[in-house]
């Protein structure tokens, strides 16, 4: 059935989406990570409603205006921008209604995917504190709707507990976004840290000995770094009591609403616990070895799949080692492992150079992440400066710093430059200099200009059954947090969520706006 566009430009800009952007946002051109989210869940979506179809035009006339403006059409790349932004408007304001208009039991997942591609678009301006204020609220809605599943069957923190009304695809697509609103964003709250540790407990007991393909491997792997990620707020609060002098190795938290048989423990045993997320990365690792012991020396691209995972896996076993929750750790130890990751990530970075044509922006996790980890907390400046370097030569075909998701190539690398020289001193003396002037909130670029549209989103409404309005729906109006939260990586939040802001202007201004969104190549 053809779809009913308004004209040829509305076509055209649809098609980007599907010929270009909906393979770009995924990590692995070669599909051995392959999902059907972003070229079929999606579009099918959008055959059915109206507003999923205008988000999916803005988002491809955006994209293609930077491939426009790359060969020099400066002005035809304003006006595709121009277009995207009004588009964008426009789909909110319909997407407020039809949401509200959707029956109960539809309601989740068509908000899931609107609040998914909204997320999008905001990372493609370089708004990235929008983008985790609106992925804050879609992993709420997800979280509440998987409530009504708590205690059945299903591989919890894998999948969908009914695919038939929410698609595996778009809950892990969730899953994996709770993992930066976590480290970047809004923590939440305790009961969330322990709700999200405990549900998926029978899953990760259940891990087979070897993985079928890279592609479950890949699922338990995130699955054991969001348990971690949420360990480390409740670890945190165990220091806390630790501070008051009490039981340093236990924290009671209050449970509201879980007084059923599958309740949450009161009491988290925090050492416990660290032996037990540490054990399962363990048990993952040797399933797999296994697994990339059968995998043919000329799959290039299952290698090259399986190097990712690597690469992420030892970023995790440092991160725990390093974690609050055990013994100090030994520093000169890990070296072998920051090696690791570096031989790993320049073998990844020379292999998917190619790969890079399609645009600058991956929705998912991929190699930044480890070369942080690197780069901020090896006690070797070798291997710190070789981590920086490798994440400044992270770039697409036209020279672009690469973005997974909130993970930025170069704000990164500034940032780790900052802390490694405020440790050891540079040229910059101590690195205080550029850290208190202001330096490592310029480091952002402005990932942080916002723009405010007309109407809102209130995510929440219509999504389920007895859902009462709360601060979901804020995070429409574009004004992100300076605070958000304390993660476990050493995220720089608060430095750039104190960038310069945009101009607050209403969608008539969109043309004189335009050319301060935050694109690197804008003139």
């Amino acid at each position: 059935m053809r779809l009913p566009f308004q004209d040829e430009s509305e076509e055209r800009y649809f098609r980007t989406y599907l010929t270009k952007t909906s393979i770009s946002v995924t990590w692995s051109r070669s599909r051995v990570f392959s999902s059907s989210l972003w070229d079929r869940i999606i579009m099918q979506a959008a055959h059915d409603e109206s507003y999923l179809r205008e988000m999916l035009v803005a988002i491809g006339s955006f994209a293609e205006s930077k491939d426009v403006q790359s060969r020099g059409y400066v002005d035809e790349a304003v006006q595709m921008r121009v277009f995207a932004v009004k588009r964008y408007g426009l789909a909110l304001r319909s997407m407020s209604v039809g949401l509200s208009k959707l029956e109960t039991s539809e309601g989740p997942r068509k908000a899931l995917i609107g609040c998914l591609l909204v997320c999008c678009f905001e990372w493609l301006l370089g708004n990235d504190f929008t983008a985790l204020t609106h992925a804050r609220s879609g992993v709420k809605i997800l979280r509440q709707w998987l409530r009504n599943y708590r205690g059945k069957n299903y591989k919890a923190g894998l999948c969908s507990p009914d695919s038939r009304m929410i698609e595996d695809e778009l809950v892990q697509a969730f899953l994996r976004l709770d993992k930066q609103v976590a480290t970047f964003g809004d923590p939440g709250t305790s009961e969330e840290h322990k709700e999200t540790i405990y549900e998926s407990i029978g899953t990760i007991q259940d891990m087979p000995s070897i993985f079928p393909d890279l592609q479950e491997a890949r699922l338990y792997l995130e699955l054991i770094e969001r348990r971690s990620i949420h360990f480390g707020y409740l670890a945190a609060e165990c220091a806390a009591a630790a501070a008051r002098k009490t039981d340093p190795s236990t924290a009671i938290i209050p449970t509201k609403g879980f007084k059923e048989e599958n309740s949450l423990p009161e009491i988290v045993d925090i050492r416990a616990l660290k032996y037990e997320i540490a054990q399962s990365l363990i048990r993952w690792t040797s399933a797999f070895d296994l697994l990339c012991s059968n995998i043919p020396p000329l799959e290039t691209d299952q290698l090259a799949g399986a190097n990712l995972l690597r690469a992420q896996s030892i970023a995790m076993d440092i991160i725990m080692k390093v974690a609050p929750g055990g013994p100090p750790p030994d520093h000169q130890a890990i070296i072998p492992e920051y090696q690791s990751i570096l031989a790993i990530t320049e073998e990844i970075l020379a292999e998917t150079k190619d790969q890079r044509q399609l645009g600058n922006f991956k929705f998912e996790q991929g190699v930044i992440m480890p070369l942080h980890i690197a780069a901020k907390w090896c006690h070797d400046r070798k291997i710190r400066n070789r981590a920086i370097e490798l994440l400044r030569s992270y770039k697409d075909s036209d020279g672009e710093p690469m973005r997974e998701g909130v993970w930025d190539s170069e704000m990164f690398a500034e940032w780790d430059e900052c802390a490694s020289e405020k440790r050891e001193g540079s040229v910059w003396g101590d690195g205080s200099e550029r850290i208190g002037d202001g330096h490592m909130r310029h480091a952002a670029k402005d990932k942080n200009q916002i723009f405010r549209l007309i109407g809102s989103v209130n995510w929440e409404r219509r999504s389920s059954s007895g859902s009462s309005r709360s601060d979901l729906g804020r995070g429409m109006s574009g004004s992100p947090k300076s605070d958000m939260g304390r993660g476990t990586s050493g995220s720089p939040r608060s430095e750039q969520g104190q960038g310069r802001t945009g101009s607050c202007v209403e969608l008539g201004d969109a043309e004189g706006w335009v050319e301060e969104l935050p694109v690197r190549a804008s003139p």
